[in-house]
């Protein structure tokens, strides 16, 4: 049986992640939602001091791992399976969330904890992913999104200051990921049918290539 595919789909919030999932699924994927999580809107809860955050933290990506795993068991049995944002969004919060309290060592432990979880993956001969969709939008377009939907969302994480350390940090990391095909789209004036047929014809054509961008 040939094994399925994996991908992951970054971004911050309100860049249209959940609908691209749907979408999806509606094309025989399974989706694997940071929605059934039963720690909010994000799946994020805001720390009350840097301990407490270091506790989320762990809390995070012990959940991450587990959506991880689940995908490489449905891949196993020849599935293709998108994932709903993973731990590159966990450190890109944890970086915002430190500047913002000043905390110390917060940014520094989620490196640590993925790192930790990266070794875990490869000791269990499991696949982070065959490609991540990184999606983003202008902050304003951000904010309007958020504020339609209908789970309400802390201002913390539409703020240009969050989103911008975010979407830094995203791109940050994504630029060490040798191993994966990484596609690249801005949804800001996009229908979230345009985003998704732009991105499924890009990971029909370029799933076993290194890097395209997608937003031509």
């Amino acid at each position: 049986m040939k094994r399925g595919k994996i991908i992951i789909v970054e971004g911050t919030s309100g860049v249209g992640k959940t609908t691209l999932c749907k979408n999806f699924e509606r094309n025989g994927w399974i989706n694997i939602s940071e929605h059934t999580s039963d720690e909010g809107a994000e799946g994020t809860e805001y720390p009350t001091n840097e301990a407490e955050e270091k506790l989320f933290q762990e809390k995070l990506f012990e959940r991450e791992y587990k959506k991880i795993k689940k995908a490489n068991e449905l891949a196993d049995e020849g599935e293709n399976v998108v994932i709903d944002k993973t731990f590159l969004a966990v450190i890109a919060s944890a970086v915002a969330i430190q500047k913002k309290e000043n905390y110390n060592s917060t940014a520094k432990n989620s490196v640590r904890l993925y790192k930790e979880l990266l070794y875990k993956l490869q000791v269990e001969d499991l696949k982070e992913c065959d490609a991540i969709i990184y999606m983003t939008a202008d902050n304003e377009i951000v904010r309007k999104r958020c504020r339609e939907r209908g789970t309400p969302l802390d201002d913390f994480w539409t703020a240009d200051e969050t989103l911008d350390i975010q979407n830094e940090y995203l791109q940050k990391i994504l630029k060490t990921k040798e191993d994966v095909v990484i596609g690249n789209i801005d949804t800001t004036r996009l229908s979230s049918s345009e985003v998704f047929e732009r991105i499924y014809k890009f990971i029909g054509k370029n799933i076993l290539k290194r890097e395209k961008d997608i937003s031509d």
